[in-house]
């Protein structure tokens, strides 16, 4: 058994995640990726932090309602300074924290819905392991270095294609069919 990711206390279900690293190079002719697989990490997630996150999801409440006064407090005093300010120079970043708070609030609500349409389209243990996979990939580092930090759930990878992960993860080709490959070899190992 391992310590849980969260709250430190005893978890059975150990997660495998394959991490790729990204490195962003920009220069005159543009931006290159360059991409490397890195180790396999082993983490965990007990039951009661996954039933704490679907419960916040099922009900955001209080979160998701301060989220959203902030951007329409964003908003309206966007709006008041428009209407206050004589020159049209102050007035365009005034209209531009309008949008802004205005977009913020949408997209909050737009994403709490979708949460919560897709636990409810998901069977129970489904929007577990989502819900699992959600909380390790919260918390674990997006950063290392210069490098953004990509992390791919090992169970995912028995079954997927490289268009998928290409899509999904945004990895270059080669990258995907080897992070496949090494998702192959470690379930092979372990049968």
């Amino acid at each position: 058994m391992s310590q849980c990711i969260c709250c430190k206390q005893e978890s059975s279900h150990e997660e495998a995640m394959l991490e790729v690293q990204t490195l962003h190079i920009r220069d005159y002719a543009g931006e290159q990726r360059i991409q490397a697989l890195g180790s396999i990490l082993h983490s965990s997630v007990c039951d009661h932090c996954v039933e704490a996150r679907r419960a916040a999801i099922r009900s955001p409440g209080r979160s998701v309602l301060l989220r959203v006064a902030a951007y329409l407090t964003l908003s309206l005093t966007g709006g008041i300074l428009i209407t206050l300010l004589s020159d049209l120079p102050l007035k365009v970043p005034c209209a531009g924290a309008v949008l802004l708070g205005l977009l913020g609030a949408i997209f909050t609500i737009k994403t709490t819905m979708e949460r919560k349409k897709l636990l409810e389209v998901l069977t129970p243990e489904q929007a577990r392991n989502e819900i699992r996979l959600q909380i390790l990939k919260d918390i674990l580092p997006r950063k290392e270095g210069e490098n953004n930090m990509t992390y791919i759930a090992l169970s995912a990878l028995s079954e997927a294609e490289p268009g998928v992960l290409i899509t999904k993860y945004d990895l270059l080709p080669p990258i995907a069919k080897e992070a496949i490959n090494r998702g192959k070899e470690y379930y092979g190992r372990l049968c």
